[in-house]
């Protein structure tokens, strides 16, 4: 679940020598990329958080830690209230550590809508310290680690009800998992940075050729249709899992076929697109610039003999 969240406040890095420098000098922190904008994870997050679907997930989350089913019962929708439920909420309950959290905090919200009502999904972070625990003579350190809590909110005429709940424990929080690193990546990740960069070479060889090829003003209308791209690749970097979406258009300044994109806490994206107006202009370059040399010499001064 963790590595599935995301959030629709994004920052955009045009992929190249200068996204690469930046990702490296950083440390790969997105925390310091996220300054350059004037925000940080939390104040980000915050954007695209709706804080009255957020405080019932907070609340919802809470009354199962403490078993106080009654109350949960009471916030979810009344068609998945049932003999069973309290069974689920007893066993969702043994997933969060006996001891209370040093923090808990949003770090996913998106939401969608579905007829008259509107699909809130909230996920929450419960960060516990190490522990100690004395039997007799002995004393147990128990580890520290992390819970993940989804919640899916679903809003009707201003009426919230909590439709699921997912909790996942783990050992590592989602800055760990999320992290930008070199570290045990697959083929995956590797091959969409590699092509990355090479899309992105093309393009701005395209861009350099065009202002360098001498074919009249119509290379203006040309450097124009390169900063359209058209269709998505998305590789996630946490998973090493590709997405697509063939109908989509995309229009940048400079033409970038190729961005590393991230939220606040959700895995970093490389996403792909394909420069058709730069692939188009290569094929076509020769027969441009020799038809803007036709033109030319047809345009120059007619040549008349003089007497002999």
């Amino acid at each position: 679940m963790p590595t599935a969240v995301r959030s629709h406040a994004k920052i955009n890095l045009g992929l190249g020598i200068a996204a690469l420098f930046a990702l490296l000098s950083t440390g790969c922190d997105r925390n310091d990329l996220f300054k350059l904008s004037g925000h940080d994870r939390v104040s980000l997050q915050r954007i695209s958080t709706p804080q009255s679907e957020e405080s019932l997930a907070i609340s919802c989350a809470e009354s199962i830690r403490q078993g106080k089913y009654e109350e949960v019962a009471r916030q979810f929708d009344p068609g998945v209230v049932n003999a069973e439920l309290n069974d689920r909420l007893v066993a969702i309950t043994k997933a969060f550590p006996d001891r209370e959290p040093v923090s808990v905090k949003t770090i996913d919200a998106t939401k969608s809508g579905q007829g008259d009502a509107a699909i809130t999904t909230i996920a929450l972070e419960y960060e516990y310290a190490p522990a100690f625990k004395t039997t007799g003579q002995t004393a147990e350190v128990i580890p520290g680690g992390w819970v993940f809590v989804q919640s899916s909110i679903q809003t009707v005429h201003g009426s919230a009800v909590i439709t699921g709940i997912r909790v996942q424990p783990s050992s590592e929080s989602i800055e760990s998992i999320n992290a930008f690193t070199f570290a045990n990546l697959g083929i995956s990740q590797y091959a969409a940075l590699l092509l990355a960069l090479l899309v992105t070479a093309f393009t701005l060889y395209a861009v350099v050729s065009c202002l360098r090829a001498k074919i009249g003003g119509q290379k203006w209308l040309w450097l124009l249709l390169m900063l359209i791209n058209v269709g998505n690749v998305d590789l996630n970097w946490t998973t090493g899992h590709w997405s697509f979406k063939t109908l989509s258009i995309h229009f940048g300044i400079p033409p970038f076929p190729a961005n590393v994109t991230c939220t606040a806490y959700g895995p970093w994206m490389v996403v792909l697109t394909v420069p058709l107006g730069a692939l188009v202009f290569l094929l076509l370059q020769s027969r441009l610039v020799s038809r803007g040399k036709t033109v030319a010499a047809d345009s120059g001064p007619d040549q008349v003999a003089g007497p002999p």
